[in-house]
């Protein structure tokens, strides 16, 4: 069970990257900070993705992919945060939809950070994993995939930006809920102490 779940959350989230980086490639607008950084963000979270497969095909060790793929997974939400000091402000003055998707991408931003500092801590040997540090994890990745859901909704988006975008939230979230499948059947990811 731990195999098959490895397996589609590496595929979701990794589907989930190539959505999160489509529309940027598409625009092909890379001059911009804002889409800079969000091509920098989807990279980054791809680079993990691929630390995550070489350590599950035995290319790379398993400690490496566990100590390297929740650092790149912080560094690709603190440049997605950074992206939003760019376009969020200037989506804030609107109201109804807007104010929405704003306040969800603050959380989606904030709770990814979180999650993957919460890892990359545990991995690092800085804190100990427990069950409940877990369960936080998933919780805190889970909110996230909800965030970028609630950022679909911003009005300005064009059709295929919303349809992409809202793809990635729901890949992410199956990620999420099938580690959540394993943790309430009494599997995990991390290994307690």
């Amino acid at each position: 069970l731990h195999t098959q779940v490895d397996i589609v959350m590496l595929c979701a989230w990794t589907k989930s990257g190539l959505d999160f980086i489509a529309p940027v490639i598409w625009n092909g607008n890379l001059e911009g900070t804002s889409s800079a950084l969000m091509a920098s963000s989807g990279v980054l979270w791809l680079a993990g993705c691929f630390v995550t497969f070489c350590a599950s095909v035995q290319l790379i060790h398993g400690t490496t992919a566990e100590r390297w793929m929740p650092l790149l997974w912080a560094a690709a939400g603190a440049c997605y945060s950074a992206s939003l000091t760019v376009t969020v402000p200037q989506q804030q003055q609107g109201e109804g939809w807007s104010a929405l998707a704003s306040w969800s991408c603050y959380l989606a931003a904030s709770t990814w950070v979180a999650a993957a500092l919460l890892w990359a801590a545990s991995t690092w040997k800085f804190i100990a994993f427990t069950r409940r540090r877990e369960a936080l994890d998933i919780w805190l990745w889970g909110l996230s995939g909800l965030g970028f859901i609630g950022a679909c909704c911003e009005p300005s988006l064009d059709n295929a930006s919303r349809w992409v975008w809202a793809s990635s939230a729901f890949w992410w979230c199956v990620g999420v809920a099938s580690w959540a499948s394993l943790f309430l059947k009494g599997g995990g990811f991390f290994t307690y102490s």
